[in-house]
Formats: structure tokens, C-alpha cells, sequence
């Protein structure tokens, strides 16, 4: 097995021709929006189609059409229904599109977000965020 690591991304490969990619959305979504100046830009500046870049990354490497790709992977914050009913349905729209282009490839992973106490009265300074917290606050 082959493996090569981005900012954002995983790449697996098995015999050089199945090829899987895990995206960790909000990372790859940052860093594409610093990468090409769209900081200040409308929040949908800076979207892109994993399965359209599944597709070029299994081709690199000199695999060409040899590279199948297998599977994508999007792993991404879900927000709270109740909390933020606006982001939860955006996520949600978003993410049947990605499955809308390739069900069988393109597998969303939407972790639920893990809000502040008192959210969303403390948003200055916090996030809500999908890591867990060892101490348990």
C-alpha cells in the first residue's frame, strides 16, 4: 500500500490503482480559501467537488486511467438542528450533492458539533467543534 498525506487530506492506494481519499472538510475548505485569497469572500468561495478531486488525485502518480477510484470519504462537523438550524440544513444540502455526483464513491461522515455551555450566548472566543474533551467541560 501506498500512502501520501495533505493538508486535509489522506490518500490510500492499494496496488497502485485503487485509489481512496479522506478529506477532512473544514481543513481542506480553509485552506483552500487562504490558498486562493477568498478570505473575504461569500462562504460558498472555496467549495469544490470531492468527487472531482478524488478523480485527480487516483490519476497522479503516473496511474493515469489506471488509477480507480474507489472510494471518497468527506469527514465533516454536523451542526445541531436545534442549535443552528440554518448550518444543519446547508450541511445537509451539501452533502447530497456530494453523494448526488457519486453515491456509490462519495461517503459524507457528518460527526454532530459539540457546543460551548451556554451556546449561543458565549460564541465570542468559542466554537463549537466535533473534538472531544478529556477533562469533560
Amino acid at each position: 500500500p501506498v500512502q501520501a498525506a495533505l493538508a486535509g487530506f489522506l490518500i490510500y492506494g492499494l496496488f497502485l490503482t485503487c485509489v481512496a481519499v479522506f478529506i477532512d472538510w473544514q481543513n481542506a475548505y480553509k485552506s483552500a480559501r487562504t490558498a486562493f485569497g477568498l478570505e473575504g469572500e461569500p462562504n460558498e468561495r472555496g467549495n469544490f467537488s470531492p468527487h472531482s478531486l478524488g478523480r485527480i488525485i487516483a490519476s497522479a502518480n503516473d496511474r493515469g486511467a489506471d488509477g480507480d477510484l474507489c472510494r471518497v470519504e468527506v469527514h465533516r462537523g454536523l451542526p445541531s438542528n436545534a442549535k443552528d438550524p440554518v448550518g444543519y440544513a446547508a450541511c445537509r444540502r451539501q452533502s447530497q450533492a456530494w453523494m448526488k455526483e457519486s453515491a456509490e464513491i462519495v461517503i459524507p461522515r457528518l460527526r454532530p458539533l459539540r457546543y460551548p455551555a451556554g451556546w449561543p450566548d458565549v460564541r465570542e472566543g468559542k466554537r463549537a467543534s466535533t473534538f472531544s474533551s478529556r477533562s469533560g467541560s
